[in-house]
């Protein structure tokens, strides 16, 4: 009998190495040259925690962390609310002509790359703030949301 696992298949171990050496390996070499003491990633200027220190005392820079913070967490919490009432709404009916297609809004996101959903996010939150004119704090909460 044929084993046909893919770990028996000639060349996975390289092609998988490979893989996890493409995807970790800028990683890496950012969290390394995040240490740099030099002005230049084309130099090394010696171990470092003084880019760290800056980051931390610019007002700009511990502002937008926060409302990042923000921004993120009350965006999440409102998409648990909504997945669950949506996953409360799909199992607890009774079957309906129109369930599939609902189903098939719910899952949506499943299929398709989240680049896709974010650009078509990113123009439909575009014209909407060119429309309304609104662009606030609550504005970023439901981008923000839609895509989560």
């Amino acid at each position: 009998m044929a084993n046909f696992s893919i770990k028996h298949q000639p060349g996975f171990t390289a092609i998988a190495a490979t893989c996890f050496v493409v995807l970790y390996l800028p990683i890496i070499v950012l969290v390394f040259y995040a240490f740099n003491a030099a002005t230049s990633t084309s130099e090394w200027g010696g171990f470092s925690l003084k880019w760290f220190q800056s980051a931390w005392q610019n007002t700009q820079v511990i502002d937008a962390t926060l409302r990042s913070f923000q921004i993120g967490s009350v965006a999440a919490v409102l998409a648990t609310i909504a997945a669950t009432m949506a996953a409360l709404a799909t199992t607890r009916t009774a079957p309906y002509p129109g369930l599939t297609f609902k189903y098939a809004a719910i899952n949506q996101p499943l299929m398709v790359p989240e680049i896709v959903t974010g650009v078509a996010l990113l123009i439909f939150f575009s014209r909407i703030k060119i429309f309304t004119g609104y662009s606030g704090l609550g504005y970023l909460i439901a981008a923000h949301t839609a895509f989560c």
